[in-house]
């Protein structure tokens, strides 16, 4: 069989899975009631694709920032996301189930946290007279005439505790690991890439020290074995090397790739792997990095989901 490795038992760290058929995160909004508390239908959206085989399902963005970022809450302090933060055993009952229900079938299950929205939330809770957040004073990305004002290295680190606080709520409730939702452009990648933290004092002015706070938070709550998967986006560590205008068709897309500079292409996923800053300190903490922009060139050059 062509493809029998990808039903072949897979190991994330210390989580073994029955296949290597893994359920990507998508967003999980309005799939929880107004206090966070997963609904029947996110319980069962899961579990029917953990019954059709799959071996790791990840669930939606689940935001840690609650009380920091207003983007992530609605009035009176609902929300349309689902939640794992705090200590409400409401909550963490509606996540008990949902851990359960998938484990009947044999599968895995990830949590994906985010430390917020940031520049690339509503802006509609300015309107609430609410003061938008972000790593630096940057603007707002789908009104740019509304401002977000820095962080202070306080509420980062609070968000740092929020982090450790959802990833041992999340242990307890069943979830077999963490995914780190750290691409995009939401307010992990603002803390950690250079086009929007332009911190000039303070411990966050160093663009790693979030995201390596965040995973020894979480280390240092959940034990050195539990597993992290850091999603990371790719264009943050590598200065760009081609821009295709125009692919007129999809049997032309290696051949173009070839004439843009890409000859080397096949062996770019191990440079970036040895030579980036962002890996060694990921080698040092020990979390995995998935680089999504690699799986774009995987028809030609093979997958390389993890590395």
């Amino acid at each position: 069989m062509a493809y029998d490795v990808l039903f072949q038992p897979g190991k994330i760290g210390t989580c073994t899975t029955k296949n290597r058929i893994i359920m990507a995160p998508m967003g999980n909004i309005n799939m929880a009631d107004p206090i966070g508390r997963p609904l029947p239908k996110m319980i069962e959206y899961f579990i029917e694709r953990a019954r059709g085989g799959t071996g790791l399902l990840i669930t939606g963005l689940i935001p840690v920032s609650f009380g920091i970022d207003p983007t992530v809450s609605e009035d009176n302090d609902t929300t349309y996301f689902p939640r794992i933060d705090g200590s409400s055993r409401t909550r963490l009952a509606g996540f008990r189930d949902l851990a359960a229900g998938v484990h009947a079938y044999d599968c895995r299950l990830f949590i994906q946290l985010t430390a917020g929205l940031g520049r690339v939330g509503s802006p509609e809770a300015m309107l609430k007279v609410k003061i938008l957040k972000s790593a630096s004073w940057n603007r707002n990305f789908y009104v740019p005439q509304v401002p977000h004002v820095p962080l202070s290295d306080r509420q980062i680190k609070k968000i740092v505790k929020a982090f450790g606080q959802a990833a041992i709520n999340a242990k307890v409730s069943g979830f077999d690991g963490v995914h780190l939702h750290g691409h995009e452009g939401y307010m992990m990648d603002q803390l950690t890439s250079l086009p929007w933290n332009r911190r000039k004092f303070g411990r966050y002015r160093n663009r790693f020290q979030f995201a390596l706070d965040v995973v020894n938070e979480i280390k240092a709550v959940c034990g050195k074995d539990f597993p992290i998967i850091y999603r990371l986006d790719l264009t943050r560590l590598c200065r760009p090397v081609m821009e295709i205008r125009s692919l007129r068709s999809i049997s032309g897309v290696g051949n173009a790739l070839w004439r843009k500079g890409w000859s080397s292409a096949v062996n770019w996923p191990r440079r970036v792997w040895r030579d980036s800053t962002w890996t060694k300190a990921a080698t040092t903490t020990g979390f995995i990095l998935i680089l999504p922009l690699i799986l774009m060139i995987s028809p030609m050059y093979g997958i390389w989901p993890v590395l």
